[in-house]
């Protein structure tokens, strides 16, 4: 597998960034009067990650277990990834997520496990029970008054 960075302000990196925070709000869509809306905030990093052509080519090959290899001797690399860390907004929630990009097709998608790679707190407590799957990516709507109103309590 080759890595390489890729520029944070490219567009290539916009377009994984607003995939992924399209793909969140879609998974809370349903929950819209309870989650709030996300927007990018910051590009951390992007990640190129690619087969090795070289490594591909190795064609009728034989390990030491006697395993023939069977790759084609043109080997065309026609999938790629790219894995992005972001950040968004109002949540300040940090996000890593690898995208697939079909090089004929010249279509780029999120693949579905998202992590979320910083501590979310109370930030989901109006879904939390109900719906535990939408932790890591709702900040309810009301967090901040929530927030607020439960360190009242805790001073009085």
């Amino acid at each position: 597998m080759v890595s390489q960075d890729v520029d944070v302000s490219s567009a290539r990196a916009e377009e994984a960034a607003s995939k992924v925070i399209d793909y969140i709000n879609g998974l809370t869509s349903q929950h819209r009067e309870k989650c709030s809306v996300l927007h990018l905030d910051k590009i951390l990093s992007v990640r190129l990650l690619a087969p090795n052509e070289q490594v591909l080519k190795y064609f009728n090959s034989m390990d030491a277990d006697q395993r023939i290899a069977n790759f084609t001797s043109k080997v065309k690399v026609d999938i790629v990834h790219y894995q992005i860390t972001l950040v968004t907004s109002p949540s300040n929630a940090m996000y890593e997520s690898t995208l697939q990009y079909n090089i004929g097709a010249e279509r780029l998608e999120v693949t579905p496990d998202i992590s979320r790679i910083n501590i979310y707190g109370n930030q989901p407590y109006c879904v939390q029970k109900d719906h535990p799957d939408l932790r890591k990516y709702c900040f309810c709507a009301d967090y901040q008054s929530w927030e607020k109103r439960k360190k009242k309590l805790k001073h009085d």
